[in-house]
């Protein structure tokens, strides 16, 4: 977990490419059992300041991307 608090510390740059990195540690805590709730308190507690809809919204972005790319 040293690597994903070490990206979290990046305070530089948008907010979409730093959470979009962060993505294969989210679905394994989801996988994990752990909330989104949760994953997002964790996330504004370290200085992404999203709200519960941009949160989803870059999900459901993230998702569909990942969608595409296996098709190609």
């Amino acid at each position: 977990m040293e690597l994903e608090s070490a990206l979290m510390q990046l305070s530089a740059g948008r907010k979409a490419p730093r959470l979009y990195r962060m993505f294969p540690a989210i679905e394994q805590k989801l996988a994990e059992g752990v909330t989104h709730a949760e994953i997002l308190a964790l996330l504004n507690a370290n200085g992404f300041e999203l709200t519960e809809r941009t949160y989803k919204s870059y999900l459901r972005s993230e998702e569909h991307t990942s969608e595409l790319q296996s098709h190609s």
